[in-house]
């Protein structure tokens, strides 16, 4: 999904930068990531080939200028001004104008001009109304929805549920201990959330009656029915039957040793809200619920109103995007090893919804190190082009990963959030347009990435929570074997070529461009040393696969 950035730095009201901000995310709804940036941001990231729209509001200097001040090797004006007259856009309110070029005179209240191969919107107005800006940017061609009243939706209530009877009454049974009971109903104050527990889904509506507070409905097995109206955008029953289907056939289909263990469940317990603040949250900032739910629980939601990615990245999600978080438990003692459930998560998106439909198989794959591409047949705006085997092929952007973490005790309470488009052609592709031969739906999309996720996790302790095992796989399925890498911490050096992922820690591996090994070699994804090998972590980096560029992490 292409980026709106909208500048954010000292001298930027903060209210007027919120207006914005939340301005944007409701025009851009679907269509954009919209994102707020400081000028170190501007200066030294590669967001550049990602983004559709700069946004400049309008700049009050309060002392020293962070917008011209050198990072590294730029400034965020040098970026921003090169963005502009190599084809970008940029939207200016007030007088920031003429922080872009003081050349340039407005003329009207509102208007649009060209610099270089760019284009420069603007509005004399500090916080125009959404209807003025909608018109501005549709002069850019810039898609965005109409302006529509009351366009963020209340969240709805949260439904528990398994086909496990004891599970789902173990889950119960902890939040219930940190119960406040009033005259009708039973409450739980969590850090971010409040919990009205209803233990009975034959007499609740779907809907929160209170504000500030999430109905907890528990279903059993035997009530998917009763509640299937409430849960129409995501069928229990359905899901549970595609998940079975997929644990039975995950052996046979999946690409890597059948595991020998079976400590780990992914998806039996469940639970799923048409609309709620964002599934990750949900259980990394809830210490109560996070501690009632079993490993391998599994939040899903239709639609997320503080949808989380890398960063302080959060939005609106649409429509059509199945998003889920999974609980992973791991032993504190593998420190740095937990980074390869990203790597795992992706690879249970590739190759689960490889296995539910064939016809999807190489057409999802991996952006290191924890992005989801999908092949399309020409190019788009923010679209990767990879040259494969001597073909150029384009990718675009389908989905995401992110992790984080919670420790409790010796255990090392990882959760693995995920955002897979699966029905909405809008704004790049989707699962169902590359499988056009079958009928896709979020539950069985979500039941096999789960059988998929279990299997990886099981091998993955098996093999002492080392990458070996799944080398191959990925091999396979990401984006980058061979192609082209520059560190961009050390000008002048010549260029190198990403051959692999270290087994032990998860860094991926570059080589210099001339040297013998390739991807295909075994030592390019083990954790031995290679002479002239220069390994790179994968959090924090700056990597921009149009321009091949990596960025050594900063000690």
């Amino acid at each position: 999904m292409a980026k709106v950035l909208v500048y954010r730095d000292a001298g930027v009201p903060d209210a007027s930068d919120a207006s914005i901000t939340r301005t944007l995310k409701e025009l851009c709804r679907d269509t954009h990531d919209v994102q707020t940036v400081s000028s170190q941001v501007l200066a030294v990231a590669p967001w550049d080939t990602s983004t559709r729209l700069v946004v400049m509001p309008h700049i009050h200097p309060t002392g020293p200028d962070p917008w011209t001040r050198v990072y590294g090797l730029h400034s965020a004006q040098q970026r921003v001004t090169d963005y502009l007259k190599r084809g970008g856009t940029v939207l200016c309110l007030g007088q920031s104008l003429t922080w872009i070029d003081a050349a340039l005179v407005p003329d009207g209240d509102a208007g649009r001009a060209t610099l270089g191969q760019g284009h420069v919107l603007w509005h004399a107005s500090p916080e125009p109304d959404a209807h003025a800006i909608e018109d501005l940017l549709r002069t850019a061609s810039i898609r965005v929805r109409p302006v529509s009243p009351g366009s963020i939706p209340k969240r709805t209530c949260l439904f528990l549920a398994s086909c496990s009877r004891p599970l789902l009454d173990a889950c119960v049974s902890a939040l219930r201990a940190h119960v406040t009971l009033s005259e009708t109903a039973a409450y739980v104050t969590d850090a971010s959330d409040t919990w009205k527990l209803c233990e009975d889904a034959t007499h609740t509506a779907s809907n929160n009656d209170e504000a500030d507070v999430t109905r907890v409905v528990c279903v059993t097995q035997d009530q998917f029915g009763v509640v299937r109206e409430a849960t129409r955008a995501f069928d229990l029953a359905a899901y549970f039957s595609a998940l079975a289907s997929a644990r039975a056939t995950s052996a046979a289909l999946l690409p890597w040793t059948p595991p020998r263990s079976f400590h780990f469940a992914a998806g039996n317990l469940i639970g799923y809200a048409r609309v709620l603040k964002s599934t990750q949250t949900l259980l990394d900032s809830n210490p109560l619920m996070l501690g009632a739910c079993p490993p391998g629980t599994t939040m899903f939601a239709t639609q997320q109103v503080q949808g989380r990615g890398r960063g302080s990245n959060v939005w609106i999600s649409p429509y059509g995007c199945l998003q889920f978080s999974t609980l992973v438990p791991l032993p504190l003692h593998i420190g740095n090893k937990a980074v390869f459930l990203q790597y795992l998560a992706a690879l249970a998106v590739v190759y689960g919804v490889g296995a539910a439909y064939p016809s999807s198989r190489g057409r999802i794959r991996i952006k290191w190190p924890n992005d989801l591409y999908a092949h399309v047949a020409a190019p788009q705006d923010g679209s990767l082009c990879v040259v494969e085997d001597g073909v150029e092929k384009h990718f675009v952007k389908i989905g995401g990963i992110l992790v984080t973490a919670v420790c409790h005790g010796d255990t090392f309470q990882a959760i693995v959030g995920c955002g897979v488009n699966c029905l909405n052609e809008e704004p790049t592709t989707c699962i169902r347009a590359l499988v056009s031969d079958e009928t896709v739906t979020q539950e069985r999309c979500a039941g096999a990435i789960m059988a998929a996720l279990e299997s990886l996790v099981r091998v993955f302790a098996d093999a002492d929570y080392t990458f070996g095992p799944f080398a191959n796989a990925y091999r396979d399925a990401w984006l980058h074997s061979d192609q082209p890498v520059e560190l961009s911490d050390a000008p002048g050096e010549p260029r190198r070529r990403m051959v692999g992922i270290t087994s032990d820690f998860g860094l991926l591996r570059t080589v210099p461009y001339d040297a013998p090994m390739r991807a295909t070699d075994p030592r390019a994804w083990s954790a031995a040393p290679i002479p002239g090998a220069v390994d790179v972590q994968p959090d924090g980096n700056s990597f921009d696969m149009l321009r091949g560029l990596v960025r050594r992490k900063a000690a």
